[in-house]
């Protein structure tokens, strides 16, 4: 019998069932209801609904503030600072209190320790979140 070298039938076959299995468990990450565009995209969504706020009347409203930690839920913190580390958590339970806590800041959105997408007061300008790392 000759010697015989190359892959055979049986192991590309199963080689690219595993290919597609993998690429399956990967999109499935991405785009599922938890994915992570999901959550980037629900991120940009309440950043520009402050945008809107901050543009129309130069604050970022009370009531927006509250339906966004309501829609972010608890994975997320709303922090006003420069950077995720020395950021203090916002609270407030009147516009009065909200506008005495973001004066001047920057706000953040921060999960697991990092900055997951961020609003410029003074300008209204929004760091767009890409890859939030979310700990539901």
């Amino acid at each position: 019998m000759r010697n015989q070298k190359g892959i055979t039938l049986i192991a590309l076959v199963i080689t690219i069932i595993v290919l597609i299995i993998l690429a399956a468990v990967s999109i499935a990450m991405l785009t599922g209801n938890s994915g992570t565009l999901t959550e980037a995209d629900k991120i940009n969504m309440e950043l520009n609904a402050f945008r809107k706020d901050i543009l129309v009347n130069d604050k970022i409203s009370y009531e927006s503030f509250e339906q966004t930690k309501k829609s972010l839920g608890s994975g997320y913190k709303i922090k006003a600072g420069t950077d995720a580390e020395s950021a203090e958590t916002v609270t407030a339970d009147s516009q009065e209190a909200l506008d005495t806590a973001l004066e001047g800041d920057t706000v953040l959105v921060i999960s697991n320790g990092k900055i997951s997408g961020e609003i410029t007061l003074a300008t209204g300008a929004v760091t767009e979140a890409t890859d939030p790392s979310v700990n539901n």
